[in-house]
């Protein structure tokens, strides 16, 4: 049997209106409950979760080899991104349980040959992972506030992941934020844009959607974000900043990053923040433990040939020029780096005026057909930010691998979005970092089955915020260091 995988859920249509809580004025939290499960939720799907026909035809005689029948499905992207559709492969999978258990019994059988038929390498999981359509059911968390209470939060160190719960602590309410790196020398490294009340404290070249917030005003957009070093009378180079640098890079640490410097063979300037002077440097080899920036200071590490530019650009005395450059990518204008200034990177628009506009063709995974899988198409927890017509923030939460929720595909998330009342969205990271805090209380089920340590958060705060409007600024690099990274 051949299906054809559309990305699709059976309907948006929830039940009766559920009850919303006020956690104080201007701010609501509503849950809600919708679909159904089917009655045998569980099935196993051979690995890996996509590939050419003839394998997949060659999977098809395994199972039958077996006694078992098959289906295989063409997996293809769906019509709603901003690339022509696409076949990415063919998946199959087989059976339909009750239960997990019985899923699990049925993959390892196909672990093991048998005299007519090779082992198979599959995996136990829901029937709706994969994005076909299902019936549910979904579990959704929205909180609802003015922007005058929203902030973005690192917690007490770029390099060190937190729990929302532990981030939140004195605000009313909290989800995760941008994706992060796992699993490297930097784990709570925040990928893409992070601005915190003014203060730019990871990068990005403008490839990753963005919240960003200004004072009142709220938009989701791309973020050319950088960190610039000019010598006297010299061109501007672009930093990494408070991240894991290249082989030929420059990046400049702040006090914010709270840890040693990567190990790295590097050069090393000590730059003084309020005169920018440099105030020594050395070199570092593998062996030796980095170095911690004081309070009041940058630190640059160089790698390869930017260890070299450092040895020529910044001996000691010199005073360098440098300077945030952020510049809001739809609009081509410069953004202001002032108290109040607040942005997260996610990685997709979902909605864009109103209409589901989703951006995944340019997203750094367009071009891997399995991350990209993996991201658009399979349905998992999902955390995403929206602006309604009203400027109210929307940050919702869909949980996901779990019998009482499915997850949402992104196009299911930006159907989602746009249902709830957004005029602008974007998504967050999802998956095990999906976390709601409500009072001090994860209010939502992370799949993990327990809360995970993230890079970033969004906070509901108990104050409001001045009322205070962005304004433009020249895009000539500032004689001072407005916007750069200091000690909070």
């Amino acid at each position: 049997m051949i299906l054809r995988s559309v990305t699709v859920m059976a309907s948006l249509t929830m039940t009766a209106p559920p009850p919303i809580a006020l956690l104080a004025p201007g701010v609501t939290w509503t849950r809600n409950d919708f679909g159904k499960a089917p009655s045998a939720p569980w099935t196993v799907t051979v690995r890996p979760a996509f590939g050419s026909r003839a394998t997949a035809e060659a999977h098809l005689r395994n199972l039958k080899a077996r006694g078992l029948n098959g289906v295989m499905r063409e997996v293809r992207t769906p019509a709603a991104l901003d690339m022509a559709p696409r076949r990415l492969g063919y998946s199959v999978r087989v059976g339909h349980f009750r239960t997990a258990a019985k899923a699990k019994a049925l993959a390892q059988k196909l672990s093991k040959p048998t005299k007519n038929a090779r082992a198979l390498n599959s995996a136990p999981e829901p029937l709706a992972a994969d994005g076909s359509p299902t019936s549910g059911p979904w579990r959704i968390h929205i909180l609802r506030a003015d922007p005058g209470r929203v902030r973005i939060t690192t917690g007490r160190s770029t390099a060190r992941p937190e729990t929302v719960r532990a981030m939140s602590k004195g605000a009313l309410a909290g989800v995760n934020g941008g994706f992060f790196l796992i699993g490297s020398a930097i784990p709570g490294d925040p990928v893409g844009a992070l601005i915190e009340n003014g203060t730019l404290l990871s990068s990005d070249k403008g490839r990753r959607s963005a919240l960003l917030l200004q004072g009142l005003d709220a938009s989701v957009t791309e973020l050319y974000a950088r960190l610039k070093i000019r010598p006297p009378g010299e061109k501007a180079r672009g930093t990494g900043l408070n991240a894991l640098p290249g082989k030929n890079s420059v990046v400049a640490f702040t006090h914010e990053y709270g840890a040693a410097l990567p190990r790295v063979p590097s050069r090393e300037v000590l730059i003084d923040r309020d005169t920018q002077t440099v105030q020594s440097t050395w070199t570092r080899d593998r062996t030796r433990r980095g170095s911690t920036v004081p309070t009041g200071k940058i630190l640059l590490q160089g790698t390869g040939t930017g260890a070299a530019w450092l040895a020529a650009h910044t001996p000691r005395g010199r005073t360098l020029s440098i300077y945030a450059k952020v510049t809001d990518r739809r609009t081509g204008l410069p953004v202001p780096m002032l108290p109040g200034t607040y942005a997260v990177g996610g990685n997709v628009t979902l909605v864009r005026n109103g209409r589901v506009e989703l951006n995944a063709g340019s997203s750094s995974v367009a071009a891997r057909p399995g991350p990209f899988y993996a991201m658009v198409m399979r349905r998992g927890p999902r955390t995403m930010a929206g602006i309604d017509a009203q400027g109210r923030i929307l940050l919702v939460t869909v949980d996901g691998r779990s019998p009482h929720s499915a997850g949402m595909t992104l196009p299911e998330g930006a159907a989602l979005m746009r249902r709830l009342g957004a005029t602008d969205a974007v998504n967050l990271d999802g998956g095990g970092s999906t976390t709601m805090v409500v009072r001090g209380h994860v209010v939502n089920e992370p799949s993990d089955q327990h809360e995970r340590k993230v890079g970033s958060a969004v906070l509901v705060t108990r104050d409001q915020a001045p009322s205070q409007r962005a304004v433009r600024m020249s895009t000539r690099p500032p004689s001072d260091l407005s916007g750069v990274p200091s000690s909070r």
